[in-house]
C-alpha cells in the first residue's frame, strides 16, 4: 500500500557553510523511511528550480544535505519534495542570503618560499572600492619590517611584488613573515617564508 498523506516537516533551515549551503530538516514521527529531493533556484518558483541531489536524501526523521555552491554571492531558494505517495509533501521556499563579499582578500604569494622577491596577489571587493589600502610586512616577533601604500583602488584583482632589500627594508633573515593587507577597516593576513 502506498502512503496517502505526505509527511509533516517539523522544522527546516539552510545556512551557508564552507563549501556550500547546508540544508537540514526533520519530520514528525512517520514510522518509516522517507526520501526527499532537494531543489534549488534563484527565485522562489519551484517550477524553475533544478534538482540538486543525485540520489534521494533518506532518513527516518532527521535529514541533512550539503549543496555545493560555486557562487556564494547569490541569493538562493530551496524546496524539499517528498518522493512517493499520492500527495507528497512540498516544503519551501527556504531562503539563504548571498554571502557578504569581503572588502579585500589576500591570495597566497608565489613563489613561497621566496628569495629574493615574491609576488602577492590581492583582490579589492566592491565593499573596499575607493578606500585607502596598505600592505604591511611583519616578522614573527610582530616587528614591522616593511609597509607600502597601495592608494584607493577600484574593485578588481591586483598584484604586489615585495623584495625586502629593494624596498629599503633593512636586512631580513630567513624565516616566516606575515603580510597584512588593510582596506578601510578590513584586514587580511597571509604567511610568507623567506629562504636566504
Amino acid at each position: 500500500l502506498s502512503r496517502q498523506v505526505g509527511v509533516l516537516i517539523a522544522s527546516a533551515r539552510c545556512e551557508r557553510v564552507e563549501g556550500g549551503v547546508l540544508v537540514t530538516w526533520s519530520t514528525m514521527a512517520c514510522g518509516g523511511y522517507v526520501q526527499f529531493d532537494v531543489y534549488r533556484g534563484f527565485t522562489p518558483d519551484l517550477g524553475t528550480m533544478e534538482r540538486r541531489n543525485v540520489d534521494p536524501v533518506s532518513s527516518s526523521r532527521t535529514y541533512e544535505f550539503l549543496d555545493a555552491c560555486e557562487d556564494p554571492g547569490k541569493d538562493l531558494y530551496y524546496y524539499l519534495v517528498e518522493l512517493g505517495g499520492e500527495n507528497p509533501t512540498r516544503f519551501g521556499p527556504l531562503f539563504v542570503a548571498a554571502a557578504a563579499a569581503p572588502a579585500a582578500a589576500l591570495g597566497q604569494n608565489y613563489p613561497n618560499p621566496f628569495n629574493p622577491a615574491t609576488t602577492i596577489p590581492y583582490t579589492i571587493g566592491a565593499a573596499g572600492a575607493g578606500k585607502p589600502a596598505t600592505i604591511s610586512f611583519y616578522d614573527v616577533s610582530g616587528r614591522l619590517v616593511g609597509r607600502a601604500s597601495l592608494g584607493a583602488k577600484q574593485a578588481g584583482s591586483y598584484e604586489f611584488r615585495w623584495n625586502p632589500l629593494a624596498s629599503g627594508t633593512r636586512e631580513c633573515p630567513s624565516g616566516v613573515y606575515y603580510c597584512r593587507l588593510q582596506v578601510g577597516k578590513e584586514i587580511s593576513t597571509r604567511t610568507l617564508i623567506l629562504l636566504r
